[in-house]
């Protein structure tokens, strides 16, 4: 716990980094005029889609205009307000035009990126829904791929394994840091996929075999129904994580994936006894709306999904010398799901790639070229935006579709968003489990802007002194009593390197602004600083910022090395 209980609010002349200004899918803006009568609310929303277009040959297309889109929303034909063309440049790598290299105890939670640089691709190891010898192949893949980076991608590599995300390199365009980093990360058993594909059984007793798979195939499907929802679940923390930043979001997911439902009776749910089909047709389960929930936070976050099966080249299953094949002794066949390919994975990756603008690259050997591919899919984006009227927002889903005027091109989008009306502002309960959910993430939130600089406490020993810059622009300032008003909730959450928590500490800041000290607070920005004692054993902390009126979230995590902490013994005058 901190012993100064102050707060230290800076209005400060800054430069925020690239990506300060942020533009999601849908935006909310309220202008209002005040007069003696109660203050009047005018609410727009503005709907931002970004699109592909390419040519028959798959090349990207970008000398299109405005009025060559057609675009509806739920059937209608919109006006088009905003129209943007976005191309990846190639520029030398390092050079102030691709990459900005902040100070060792400065950190942000946006990655910088200026004009020119395209898309950010998020490259995404699944090891969770991976077989070991997939993970193998598809690392090695990557590697050759990393090795021939362009100098106008901007990746980052994550990993999802059953204990949740890790950040294996952030965002860059620096090849060799990315594959060091991809080298130090080892292929994982996952146990979660083992028991979700049980080999047959194997005794001399036909009808004991029935009863083990019967009870074999009622276990994998438990696992399997968990690896569905838990991936989803990923997928819209993944979302939460890159909301803020800027732009269209690749994301590139190499998986074995999961399939699109179980329980259907045909022969890919190897189905090997009658038993089992009675179980089966009573409890068949179609993963569709978990698939749908996780596309809608992608949308809202401007993420399009790329699946890249790392199974690679598919073959018949019964080609497979590893499997054990057992010939039903009733028809005296070969089992019916060892005779083709299981395509329920692969329609799980088609499915979610069309609902959030991306595509599917499957059954080939050259992942690293799929991901190549992947990631000049969106060389060139168009960024369409228009208003969608009062009465029409009405707490629905709306589809999107999109045409072009020119024969003989592709078009991709995404295929709607929810017209969702955000209440005036959330309760106490719910501002705790934002809180809580920031606290336990494994990635931080983007949706509010941070930017972190750490120093030895010059009035605290064994402490740092934390200052992190909020841009006013992002926060929601409400109109009360002639003044502008806006609440944060903010946490210092004190980590080890594993990220077990250790200690928090969590402040309330009121502003309360007139007209002038507003618009000064809007045009310098606000800088927060808390000198915080830190524990012997703290390595990271998390700053979570929170506003009360919109909750809206921030975090960022930052290492904390022996030069960021005073000392033991500070001088006498140094303290407070």
């Amino acid at each position: 716990m901190p012993n100064r209980a102050a707060w230290l609010l800076l209005i400060v002349s800054v430069t925020l980094p690239a990506g300060g200004q942020t533009y999601s899918s849908q935006t909310r803006g309220t202008g209002s005029v005040t007069s003696p009568a109660p203050t009047l609310t005018v609410t727009t929303r503005l709907v931002q889609i970004n699109v592909l277009v390419h040519d028959h040959h798959g090349r990207p297309i970008g000398d299109l205009t405005k009025d060559d889109f057609v675009v509806t929303d739920q059937g209608k034909p919109q006006t088009i307000s905003l129209f943007t063309v976005d191309k990846r440049l190639a520029t030398p790598p390092g050079s102030a035009a691709s990459s900005r290299v902040m100070a060792r105890n400065v950190v942000t939670n946006r990655p910088t990126q200026t004009a020119g640089q395209g898309s950010v691709t998020v490259l995404l190891l699944d090891f969770y829904n991976t077989k070991l010898t997939d993970q193998m192949y598809a690392r090695r893949q990557l590697v050759k791929f990393l090795r021939q980076i362009q100098p106008g991608d901007q990746i980052g590599i994550y990993a999802l394994k059953g204990s949740g995300f890790s950040i294996v390199h952030d965002f860059t365009n620096n090849g060799e840091a990315l594959e060091e980093a991809l080298e130090r990360v080892m292929p994982g058993f996952s146990h979660e996929l083992d028991a979700s594909n049980p080999e047959p059984a194997s005794t001399a007793d036909d009808n004991a075999n029935d009863v083990i798979d019967t009870s074999n195939t009622v276990v994998a499907t438990f696992f399997t129904r968990n690896r569905v929802i838990n991936t989803c679940e990923a997928f819209k923390a993944l979302a939460n994580h890159l909301e803020g930043i800027p732009g269209r979001k690749n994301l590139v997911w190499v998986s074995g994936g999961f399939p699109i439902d179980i329980g259907f009776g045909d022969s890919d749910d190897r189905t090997r006894s009658p038993l089992f089909s009675q179980i089966a047709a009573n409890d068949p389960e179609l993963f569709a709306d978990y698939i749908e929930a996780a596309s809608v936070a992608l949308n809202t976050a401007n993420v399009a999904i790329y699946p890249v099966d790392a199974r690679g080249l598919m073959g018949l299953p019964m080609a497979d010398a590893s499997k054990n094949i057992r010939v039903n002794p009733r028809t005296h066949s070969i089992p019916p799901e060892l005779m083709h390919v299981d395509m329920r994975n692969i329609d799980t990756m088609n499915y979610i790639a069309e609902l959030t603008g991306g595509k599917a690259f499957y059954n080939t050997n050259d992942i690293g070229g799929a991901v190549r591919r992947a990631i000049d899919d969106s060389a060139v984006t168009y960024t369409l935006g228009y208003y969608v009227a009062e009465d029409n927002w009405d707490n629905k889903y709306h589809k999107i579709k999109v045409r072009v005027k020119r024969p003989g091109v592709t078009v991709r989008t995404k295929k709607g968003y929810l017209a969702v009306e955000q209440p005036a502002s959330p309760s106490a309960s719910q501002l705790d489990s934002l809180l809580r959910d920031a606290v336990w993430s494994p990635l931080d939130y983007t949706t509010l802007g941070l930017t972190a600089r750490i120093d030895p406490s010059a009035a605290l020993p064994n402490a740092s002194l934390f200052r992190f810059l909020i841009d006013p622009s992002e926060l929601q300032f409400r109109q009360e009593n002639g003044k502008y008003q806006a609440s944060l909730d903010v946490l210092f959450v004190q980590q080890t390197r594993q990220g077990k928590r250790i200690a928090d500490y969590k402040k309330t800041l009121n502003i309360a602004a007139t007209p002038a000290q507003y618009q000064n607070l809007k045009a310098k920005g606000m800088l927060l600083s808390e000198d915080l004692r830190l524990t012997p054993n703290t390595q990271a902390v998390r700053i979570v910022v929170l506003d009360r009126f919109s909750g809206t979230l921030g975090s960022l995590t930052i290492p904390i090395t022996p030069a960021d902490r005073s000392s033991s013994q500070l001088p006498p005058s140094s303290t407070r």
